[in-house]
């Protein structure tokens, strides 16, 4: 079994994470959006 390097850890695992974030952060917004709006328009800027 190949031992998996660093780099291609993190190939895999930033998109993901990326991914699993922008739709937690839509779904955040989409249930408080007249509370959250600015904040989660202001993380997804980032």
């Amino acid at each position: 079994m190949r031992v998996p390097t660093f780099k291609s850890i993190c190939k895999v695992q930033i998109p993901t994470f990326f991914r699993i974030m922008g739709s937690l952060l839509r779904t955040h917004v989409k249930l408080n959006s007249k509370k959250y709006k600015m904040k989660g328009e202001y993380l997804v800027t980032l």
